[in-house]
């Protein structure tokens, strides 16, 4: 009986210890599919953040390294000889020289998941991910968000947590109820409280949307509504975001930075993308190349219809005109009783045949110009006795006229398409503005400049939505024929010379619809500003 006792006590024992081995080997495996998955959406995050041309790095704090354009330099070098070759090229896929972007950053892009997830989990990938991890426990890399990691646990202090709000997997409902502290400190006036719970409050649980979500909507439209706007003077530039911004600028930009803090932790979440592109890029900071690029990123995942509507009404905004008109045509294939598509379609038209009615306007001034110099040369050239290369020179000006009179004859013919348009949209409130718009700058042009500011004084009280546009475009006018500029419209004219003078370089120039055989001139600050007496 001993012996069995005993024999059965052995068995139990090894089976507990069978268990254990398999716990600790399953422990191991859950651990190591934990860190590949932390160390994949990294990797989509850095290639999607590359791909619109943001930094990875950033501000670097005072005493610090990071080595995140390092590393994923080295994910970008494997992929490139890992990945399968045949990840097309397609057209989103090359950056602004036409460059073909790297294996990556496409697979990506075209969401090719499995394959880049199988690469990062292999064994040719381990040394990086091995790498990724020490750079997470050395704090070296800055752009993988504000993730919990096991020790925090054991930190009292950690953000003003405590342990026993962490233990047993209670993370996520402590996460819950500290956001509770967060409508708290609105409603009581406690504004400076926010920050610091919100951020305490996704470092609790990372895939906390709403979270992120309406902590952006606090901090870029509910901080900032009684801030003024600065002036342009009294912005100072900002290492971080490569800008000049005041006070208030600069919570939009702390807005953006806590959805993409966002992001790194839930790359495929549409409504992050969303909320970046639309509320904080183009709604807040008028950057309607921006909202484009993460409209376009939230469409790429399952989402809501309206995420395509603001997508085309951001490119409407940036100039794509003929992008936004093909959108809204396929949208309207899909929904075919939407009355957006219905009124934009007409608008995408009208705009575009009126930009390529100004561009050519722009490409007969640039050929007037060129004519003008060749018959100015062929005259010099006659006058030293070179009839052959006077000869030469007035066929290029006889050239540069032919372009004139093609290029009038374009403007002339897309206007019309773009009245007729817009006349046939009957009493629609863009349609109306545009037409009487058009009916001031032929005005204007006649030489009748009083009679055209009138008659767009009258417009921008009728039209409040295009009140900021029609003022400028009066106060142009005026500069054009020298009339008094108001007290008002001289302020309004310092502040446009201020914004041209701190004008970024890089900053995106209007697309073109209609190419010029002869260069434009380049424009200087004081054109872009307005050159004139704002008597």
């Amino acid at each position: 009986m001993q012996r069995n006792a005993r024999g059965a006590q052995l068995a139990v024992l090894a089976v507990a210890v069978l268990f254990l081995a398999l716990g600790a080997v399953q422990g191991d495996r859950l651990g190591h599919m934990r860190d590949v998955e932390r160390f994949y959406r990294w990797v989509v995050t850095a290639a999607t953040f590359s791909t619109f041309g943001e930094t990875l790095e950033g501000e670097k704090a005072a005493g610090t390294e990071p080595l995140d354009d390092e590393l994923f330099a080295e994910i970008e070098a494997l992929a490139e000889q890992a990945l399968p070759a045949d990840i097309a090229i397609e057209d989103a896929d090359r950056n602004d020289l036409g460059e073909a972007r790297p294996k990556l950053m496409r697979a990506v892009r075209q969401g090719r998941d499995h394959e880049v997830y199988a690469l990062l989990a292999g064994a040719q990938a381990k040394p990086l991910l091995d790498k990724f991890d020490g750079h997470l426990r050395e704090n070296k890399l800055i752009s993988v968000g504000t993730q919990f990691t096991a020790n925090e646990m054991y930190n009292e202090s950690a953000q003003g947590v405590g342990l026993t709000s962490l233990f047993f997997g209670f993370r996520k409902l402590a996460a819950n109820f500290l956001w509770l502290n967060v409508d708290t400190a609105w409603h009581s006036g406690q504004m400076h409280r926010m920050v610091p719970i919100m951020r305490t409050t996704v470092t609790l649980d990372p895939n906390f949307i709403d979270a992120y979500l309406l902590g952006s909507w606090h901090l870029a439209y509910n901080l900032t509504a009684k801030l003024p706007e600065t002036p342009e003077a009294l912005k100072e530039y900002s290492e971080k975001y490569k800008r000049r911004l005041g006070v208030k600028e600069v919570w939009y930009y702390v807005a953006a930075d806590f959805l993409k803090d966002g992001i790194r932790k839930n790359p495929r979440e549409y409504k992050l993308y969303f909320d970046l592109g639309y509320a904080i890029y183009e709604t807040k900071l008028n950057d309607h190349a921006n909202a484009v690029r993460y409209l376009k990123e939230a469409r790429r995942y399952k989402h809501d219809q309206w995420v395509p509507r603001m997508l085309y009404y951001s490119m409407w905004h940036n100039g794509q005109y003929d992008e936004a008109l093909e959108g809204w045509k396929d949208y309207a294939v899909q929904f075919p009783n939407s009355t957006q598509a219905r009124r934009f379609i007409p608008i995408n038209m009208a705009y575009l045949a009126e930009a390529k009615s100004d561009q050519a306007l722009e490409c007969a001034e640039a050929a007037r110009i060129a004519s003008a110099a060749f018959t100015t040369q062929a005259t010099e050239r006659e006058g030293q006795g070179d009839a052959a290369g006077a000869a030469d020179l007035r066929a290029k000006a006889a050239e540069a006229d032919r372009v004139v009179a093609e290029m009038d004859a374009l403007s002339a013919s897309e206007l019309q398409s773009a009245k007729a348009i817009y006349s046939g949209m009957g009493d629609d409130s863009i349609a109306q503005y545009r037409l009487q718009r058009r009916v001031a700058l032929d005005l204007a042009r006649e030489g009748r400049a009083a009679e055209a500011v009138a008659y767009l004084d009258v417009a921008r009280n009728q039209y409040l939505d295009s009140f900021d546009e029609i003022s400028d475009l009066i106060i142009d006018i005026k500069l054009e024929a020298k009339l008094p500029l108001a007290v008002t419209e001289k302020y309004a004219l310092e502040r446009r010379r201020e914004a041209a003078a701190f004008a970024r370089p890089d900053a995106p120039k209007p697309k073109r619809f209609v190419e010029c055989a002869y260069s434009l001139p380049e424009k200087s600050i004081d054109a872009l500003a307005g050159s004139g007496d704002a008597n």
